[in-house]
């Protein structure tokens, strides 16, 4: 199964990465699958980090697309982190990149 396909039937919305959206009056750009939700990093945002939207919920979906989004600072670090909160680890962060 392709990325967004189940988005795209489910919903019956263009979901796609690098589509252009405007959820709830915010635009940003779709940059990830996460299953049920898309991922949106808001050009308002400081974090731009992608944040898990509903489909349907408030969104209009552009006829634009940004193959370049922008991208956090220190993403590989942020990427770790993300890494070790999804391995659900008992250890500490510092002990699960092994400076412990």
């Amino acid at each position: 199964m392709e990325k967004f396909e189940y988005i795209r039937t489910r919903y019956n919305v263009p979901a796609e990465m690098f589509r252009e959206v405007i959820v709830n009056e915010r635009k940003g750009v779709i940059t990830e699958d996460k299953g049920n939700y898309i991922g949106v990093v808001f050009y308002d945002d400081k974090k731009l980090m992608p944040l898990p939207c509903h489909p349907t919920w408030k969104v209009e979906y552009l006829d634009t697309f940004n193959y370049k989004p922008p991208k956090p600072k220190n993403a590989a670090s942020k990427q770790r982190y993300r890494d070790y909160l999804h391995a659900d680890s008992s250890l500490t962060f510092a002990e699960w990149l092994g400076i412990k």
